[in-house]
């Protein structure tokens, strides 16, 4: 007999059909988005926590939440570690919301990106993970300047996030919505084993 009941599970890509000990912060997040179902932009999320708290996790399961609720907004994945440039931070996000089929991710101007976002006539909610090793702050500052884009930025540390953005990104970030995340405790990895 195995102890897993389900190997795709163990796929870094694998979204669970329900999560765990998160119920608060599941509403938490669905709030800041909720605006999007009414056609306006959500808030700006930071999604903060040590490694394995299930931030990624968390992020993708509500706006799959919501993708089932509503049908007027994409939304688009991208891990910095995969690339921090700001076009490759663009590219990964248009690849995911379907926006982006015609374009390159080589040879493609920033300006390119940004416009076939503007341009959209859908909400685009940007997830954009490991944040903190971005090159610079000006892909998020462009994602975040886009009228019809709600971001959800993902990190281990807050302060060490923080710390490393200009005033300007540092000032316009205090606004948006924090979320901690905790380790779990011995007993949750257990139930959620």
């Amino acid at each position: 007999m195995s102890i897993i009941k389900d190997a795709r599970a163990l796929r870094p890509s694998h979204i669970p059909s329900d999560l765990y000990h998160r119920d608060a912060k599941i509403r938490q997040l669905a709030d800041a988005l909720r605006p999007i179902m009414d056609g306006d932009i959500g808030q700006n999320t930071l999604i903060f926590g040590p490694s394995g708290t299930g931030k990624t996790t968390l992020a993708k399961f509500v706006v799959q939440e919501l993708e089932a609720e509503t049908l007027d907004f994409r939304w688009g994945y991208h891990n910095c570690i995969s690339g921090s440039s700001k076009s490759e931070v663009l590219f990964g996000v248009m690849r995911d919301a379907g926006l982006g089929a015609s374009l390159r991710k080589t040879g493609s101007p920033t300006s390119s990106f940004l416009n076939r976002l503007r341009e959209s006539d859908k909400r685009v909610v940007a997830i954009i993970d490991e944040v903190d090793v971005l090159e610079h702050d000006t892909a998020l500052q462009a994602l975040i300047d886009l009228d019809n884009v709600t971001v959800v930025a993902i990190t281990i540390d807050e302060d060490d996030f923080f710390t490393h953005l200009d005033s300007r990104m540092r000032s316009r970030l205090r606004s948006a919505e924090p979320i901690r995340l905790e380790r779990f405790t011995h007993i949750q990895l257990v139930d959620i084993l």
